[in-house]
């Protein structure tokens, strides 16, 4: 029965969601494609990004809504200010640019992705594959991150923003961080230019 239910909603793309039985594993709300892995909320296949004709996506520094030349700790905007939880508000460069219901994942929802799903560097892709319960997929590229107007570590790792500032420590914000031999999330200084994915509630 579970079955026919998964395979109804499968193919019955155009039924609105209070039709649909299920969440289908892979989709599109609001213009951009999401995954299902199986976890509290749907994951983005790409990274936030202001020109369709950049594959590589943006770097900002937390909290800010555009991108900049420089990313140092003297032109960041709050390094007075503590933003403390900014998934869905005026801070969150997801909501910002994709607009709809999609936004920055919180700590917890990064943590989450490392604890039930399974992990393993792609060597050709220089990508880290993030496979969850639900069977499916995703990848985060390894692009680097900016400091200064230079863009460090391009292909050796990845680096992406949770919308969690480090309440101890508010000079820092947790991240999803990547190289071919680790991976993880910790805190970095709110300056830096990373990367965003994002992800929308269920």
């Amino acid at each position: 029965m579970a079955s026919f239910l998964l395979c109804s909603c499968l193919g019955s793309k155009k039924e609105s969601r209070a039709e649909a039985v299920a969440i289908p594993i892979r989709g599109e709300l609001d213009g951009h494609a999401y995954v299902d892995l199986g976890l509290s909320v749907l994951w983005a296949t790409e990274n936030i990004c202001t020109s369709p004709s950049d594959s590589i996506g943006d770097f900002v520094s937390f909290g800010e809504l555009k991108p900049k030349e420089r990313y140092l700790p003297e032109n960041y905007t709050f390094k007075d200010t503590m933003l403390s939880e900014i998934s869905g508000t005026k801070y969150d460069y997801a909501s910002h640019i994709w607009g709809g219901r999609w936004r920055t994942p919180t700590f917890p929802e990064y943590e989450e992705l490392f604890r039930r799903c399974e992990k393993r560097w792609n060597e050709q892709k220089r990508a880290l594959i993030v496979k969850g319960p639900s069977g499916d997929s995703i990848t985060f590229y390894a692009q680097g991150y900016k400091y200064d107007n230079e863009r460090k570590h391009p292909d050796d790792g990845g680096y992406f923003w949770s919308s969690t500032q480090n309440i101890y420590y508010p000079e820092y914000a947790w991240r999803l961080g990547f190289i071919p031999t680790w991976n993880g999330v910790d805190d970095v200084g709110l300056y830096y230019g990373y990367q965003v994915r994002a992800v929308i509630d269920k």
